[in-house]
């Protein structure tokens, strides 16, 4: 066992094989101070919970690794697919097999779920016909499709929603992977055997119900409570669509950044199921009630209408046009890395989170993430609000008010929002916060993952809460730093700083491919210090992964949870905030915060 660093809030431990880390993933998740553990093919990321990292490390240092374990299980799931993969005769070509040979032993041999992967419903499947070991794509599609069934290194896996990729992709299903209506939300879990069976064709129709019984779902066993395909089929090709501009929250041109899993946002909705969202969305997937404050107790399967009633209240806000679709965020969602549901949140906690203090919310109430400004608002009842964030101008009810400060609005008033002078994404602060209905513990939308509300268009009404007995803090007014020409981005070594050239001191330029999945950064590519395939690992807020290409990646809020290139760095929380305000352009330094004697990651 190695511990290697990565970042302040968690650490990376390195084992010899996977069966190591399956067998040390239940064991760690129970160490005080732990909050949250993310295995990969030879990795297992522990996240701390505040201020708990140095005794965590504390305690995997003397810890002792267990017998190793594989994954096993007596539920299996059957994966219908076609075969027709713009890969196909890659992989046969890299194999020495021939195309219907290559579909022969990825069918012939049974596969489980390893561990879940960096989206919503993505498995990494192991146990396969070991000749069908193959390397990623050199460089990621821009756009894999999903239901895209492929292969990179040891494992198997399917694409849940529409993304970039870099795996070697065979054939497409229309199995749905991922639901946060069932439960489990995610049809393979670790232990889940699976056999993929070929067809000639996909079949093409409308969804059906996701309340259909598990009975009447064909390819899962009798005993599963999840569905199997040919029941769902047709799903992802019907499935609503926001495009990736509403996802994105920044730019209708800007591409996605490739990751070396998948990173992007994705342009279809997991498993939308057919009821409203209270004050969000008529096509936005069904979640339970009553997850937090503010939302209706009722079941999960009352109308919309009274569900809408009863969660809205008194007091709403509507947006009445906006440049680009504003998201509802708060503080994220932890515990569901085992589904593939990374934290998400706001992009800028910092900014995020002075505008609750500024309002009285207590931690984590839910606001609104505005990209690149120009909306406007009306409000039904008063409203004590805040802007935070990327520095704009604003008009309440008439008046200007200004950045950082606790205003006023009256019932029927509108708050018209400019352009940003600087920086990217303002945050809306509301007492009382907005109180759409959560989605597994968060309001949080998830542009990776297509998860939560769906983000705000002109016409778009969200429910204001009732302000919790309070007074609002003393401080009325609070200062925010102005951008400087070059933004100064400090970090920590990462776990794999040894692979690539030193980061340290070197500049950049922001790309186009900007988005709260992460930002490409564009200069002389890092030299590769340390060549081969890395495994699969977790990454976390912050990191920097450096592709084959040598120019680097900052993951942001909604990164996936495991990427497949080297993190030779990792910012620190409040260069991370920065990060998420950097615009296409803007000029950025990296500087090594700390220790500067040794750069090892290990340390």
């Amino acid at each position: 066992m190695r511990l290697l660093r990565c970042g302040a809030e968690a650490v990376l431990v390195e084992l010899q094989h996977l069966s190591e880390v399956l067998a040390c993933t239940p064991l760690v998740g129970a160490l005080p101070g732990v909050a949250e553990v993310v295995p990969a093919a030879r990795t297992l990321l522990v996240r701390a919970l505040p201020g708990q990292l140095g005794e965590v490390r504390a305690q995997l240092e003397v810890m002792a690794v267990p017998a190793s374990t594989m994954p096993t299980g007596e539920r299996e799931v059957e994966i219908p697919v076609s075969y027709d993969g713009p890969d196909l005769a890659l992989v046969a070509d890299l194999t020495g097999l021939s195309p219907a040979d290559v579909v022969a032993a990825h069918t012939g041999t049974p596969w489980a779920v390893a561990f879940g992967g960096f989206a919503p419903g993505f498995a990494y499947l192991v146990g396969g016909d070991p000749r069908l070991t193959v390397p990623r794509k050199t460089t990621p599609r821009t756009r894999v499709p999903a239901g895209a069934v492929g292969l990179a290194g040891e494992f198997s896996g399917i694409y849940p929603t529409s993304s970039p990729g870099g795996w070697q992709l065979l054939g497409r299903t229309d199995v749905v992977l991922f639901d946060p209506d069932a439960d489990p939300p995610a049809l393979l879990t670790p232990g889940t055997r699976v056999r993929f069976r070929a067809v000639k064709e996909r079949a093409v129709g409308p969804a059906p119900s996701p309340r259909v019984a598990s009975e009447e779902r064909a390819g899962v066993s009798s005993t599963s409570p999840r569905v199997a395909s040919e029941e769902r089929a047709g799903v992802s090709s019907t499935s609503p669509r926001v495009a990736s501009e509403e996802r994105a929250g920044v730019s209708s041109t800007s591409p996605r950044v490739a990751s070396g899993e998948r990173a992007g946002v994705s342009s279809t909705s997991p498993r939308v199921a057919s009821g409203e969202r209270a004050g969000v969305s008529s096509t936005s997937p069904r979640v339970a009630s009553g997850e937090r404050a503010g939302v209706s107790s009722t079941s999960p399967r009352v109308a919309s209408e009274e569900r809408a009633s009863v969660s809205r209240g008194p007091r709403a806000l509507t947006l009445t046009s906006a440049r680009l679709p504003v998201l509802v965020v708060d503080g994220g969602r932890v515990g569901y890395a085992a589904i593939g549901v990374g934290r998400s949140g706001a992009a800028d906690r910092g900014a995020y989170e002075l505008g609750a203090r500024l309002v009285g919310n207590p931690r984590g109430e839910a606001g609104l993430e505005v990209a690149m400004g120009s909306a406007e608002f009306v409000a039904e009842g008063s409203l004590t609000l805040a802007l935070t964030g990327a520095d704009l101008a604003a008009v309440a009810g008439g008046r200007a008010v200004s950045m950082a400060t606790v205003f006023h609005l009256g019932d029927g008033e509108t708050l018209s929002l400019g352009a940003p002078s600087q920086g990217l994404r303002t945050y809306l602060s509301i007492r009382g916060g907005v109180t759409v209905p959560a989605v597994l513990g968060s309001r949080s939308r998830d542009t990776l993952a297509a998860l939560g509300p769906e983000p705000l268009t002109a016409g778009s009404m969200v429910p204001i809460g009732e302000a919790a007995p309070g007074w609002i803090p003393p401080t009325d007014w609070a200062p925010q730093p102005p951008v400087p020409d070059v933004v100064e981005l400090e970090f920590t070594p990462g776990p794999r700083a040894d692979w690539v050239a030193p980061l340290d001191g070197t500049t950049w330029r922001v790309s186009s491919a900007v988005d709260r999945v992460g930002a490409r950064l564009e200069g002389d590519p890092l030299a590769r210090l340390i060549g081969g395939e890395l495994p699969s690992e977790p990454v976390v807020r912050g990191s920097v992964q450096v592709p084959p290409s040598g120019q680097p990646v900052i993951f942001l809020a909604d990164h996936p949870l495991t990427g497949g290139y080297p993190v030779a760095a990792v910012l620190t929380p409040a260069s991370a905030d920065r990060a998420a305000q950097l615009r296409p352009g803007a000029a950025v330094h990296l500087s090594q915060r700390g220790d500067r004697v040794s750069s090892h990651p290990g340390r």
